[in-house]
């Protein structure tokens, strides 16, 4: 099964997160709805039960009790007594027009029933011969046996209603599930409980009407929720569209770098993420195509100083086949010599080629640099008097401290004091300086005449850079020296620069991260400290 796009994925997700709210909100707002038609219906009932409930009072007032509804029949007929004075009240009979039907004249419809403001006082009177006819009926019968009435025998608004004593029994009505119903009490005049009303909270179980209402309320949601899905469906593939765009171009511009075309950059003026990231794009491929760059001028380069050792000796070598040169032993010291130079040169090429790919191994161990540079100057000063010069160290009064590779750190001052020492005029002189700066070791090694100009300062540590003046090999080395300088340097964590010396010729700063030591008291403390556990 083949795997579903970014655009597919987006848009199937804010598909279904739209559609999910949209059944979310519909299925509450349909409970919503049924539960509040269902308190409407409730309400409706028991304000349309006060007629009864009036009659109910004055046959208590006469009776003493309610017993008499136990009877068989009593509360139907209790029900169409008070159905039959209110059809009397408010529903008359349609007035009798002046026009035939029969007659093709148009029939002028009666006027709407009105209801007559009556007088409290005479409602009450009305109740009261209500319950007193209600009552000598309801005595009057024989049958003491309980019996629910047939439901076609109720009014709506008597259904889902039970009538229950003063003391919670079953008096009259419908059986109805205390747990799903509404207590109402019934007081007399005198504000005492004579009865209860149980009316059941699931109004629409008993209101047809009321459950067509709610029915064509459902079929309006399920339009609304098939209405909402396409309009989610259009809205969730424009989104899917608007988050692949820069997707997309992203996708396009790997493509292309990884077809070589590095100087791809990407649109970043968006203010978002996506901005971010083609920012971050622009910035890998910039250093890409600068990476790029550099390995063809190594390569370049590389060739450039291989060619030349390896073409001097095959001229010498062709010249001293053909006899142009005499074949004697300070002319195969030479072709030696060039071979010599041409291995110094591979070393030096894999040196460079290690610290370009950070792949040192360093053996680290703890240094105490006063102490050392102190034995390398010792070690290097018998050349430097011999070439003319002098090398002076002065040790510090307390020990420097660094992890550090020594051999690989050797290599770093051996090569700037074989610069020093080649590039200084005679007599002249190299100092040798370590100082501690907060959490740094910083070594200088400065010399006498002739400096460097001031554009060569910023380039003495590029690979195959030879400063004018020194180009020839024999004087000038290869020009990788301080380039395998920095790669050490910078593997143990370090910096390293050149700056115009106030000797009149060249700086080397080199600062390397210091190694906190114990002292024998903290060795002591500790020692103390472990015995106490």
């Amino acid at each position: 099964m083949p795997a579903f796009s970014l655009q597919k994925k987006f848009f199937l997700a804010f598909f279904s997160i739209a559609v999910l709210l949209v059944l979310l909100t519909t299925g509450v707002m349909h409970h919503q709805v049924r539960q509040g038609f269902d308190e409407y219906v409730t309400s409706a009932k028991i304000q349309r039960l006060g007629k009864v409930q009036s009659v109910l009072v004055h046959m208590y007032q006469q009776d003493g009790n309610l017993e008499v509804l136990r009877k068989s029949g009593a509360w139907a007929d209790l029900l169409a007594s008070v159905e039959a004075v209110r059809r009397d009240q408010f529903e008359p009979e349609a007035p009798p027009t002046n026009q035939s039907r029969w007659s093709g004249a148009p029939v002028i419809p009666p006027s709407p029933p009105t209801e007559t403001p009556r007088n409290p006082e005479s409602v009450a009177r009305e109740d009261k011969a209500i319950a007193s006819s209600v009552s000598i009926m309801l005595r009057a019968r024989k049958d003491e046996t309980p019996k629910e009435s047939s439901i076609d025998t109720i009014p709506p608004y008597a259904r889902g209603v039970a009538l229950l004593d003063a003391n919670g029994l079953f008096l009259a009505g419908e059986t109805v599930d205390a747990q799903y119903a509404m207590f109402v009490p019934i007081r007399n005049p005198q504000k005492q409980i004579i009865a209860y009303w149980l009316v059941s909270r699931n109004g629409l179980a008993y209101d047809a009407l009321g459950r067509t209402f709610v029915d064509e309320q459902f079929k309006g949601f399920l339009l609304m929720v098939a209405v909402a899905a396409a309009f989610s469906a259009f809205i969730a593939w424009l989104l899917s569209m608007h988050f692949r765009r820069p997707i997309a171009e992203l996708q396009t511009g790997f493509r292309a770098v990884a077809a070589g075309h590095l100087n791809t950059r990407l649109d970043t003026s968006e203010g978002n993420e996506m901005g971010d990231i083609a920012t971050h794009f622009n910035r890998m491929t910039a250093q890409l195509e600068a990476q790029e760059t550099a390995r063809r001028q190594w390569v370049a380069d590389t060739s450039h100083e291989l060619r030349t050792p390896l073409t001097v000796l095959r001229m010498r070598t062709e010249a001293m086949r053909d006899g142009i040169v005499p074949n004697t032993d300070e002319e195969w010291q030479r072709s030696i010599k060039a071979i010599e130079d041409m291995s110094l040169l591979i070393d030096d090429l894999q040196q460079m080629a290690k610290a370009t790919a950070g792949q040192w191994d360093l053996n680290l161990q703890p240094i105490d640099l006063n102490k050392w540079l102190a034995e390398v100057a010792e070690d290097h000063k018998p050349a430097f008097e011999q070439a003319g010069l002098t090398l002076s160290y002065t040790p510090q009064a307390e020990p420097v401290y660094i992890q550090g590779d020594e051999q690989r750190l050797q290599q770093v001052v051996r090569n700037i004091l074989v610069n020093s020492m080649r590039y200084t005029d005679a007599p002249g002189r190299t100092v040798i300086r370590l100082e501690r700066l907060n959490e740094w070791a910083r070594v200088s090694i400065r010399d006498s005449l002739p400096g460097v100009p001031d554009a060569a300062l910023l380039q003495l540590f590029e690979r195959f850079y030879r400063v004018e003046g020194s180009r020839n090999r024999a004087t000038g080395g290869s020009g990788l020296g301080l380039a395998i300088c920095q790669g050490i340097v910078t593997a143990h964590g370090g910096t390293i620069c050149a700056q115009h010396s106030d000797l009149g010729g060249l700086e080397i700063i080199m600062e390397l991260p210091l190694k906190p030591m114990e002292t024998p008291a903290k060795k002591a403390k500790r020692g103390f400290n472990l015995g106490k556990q």
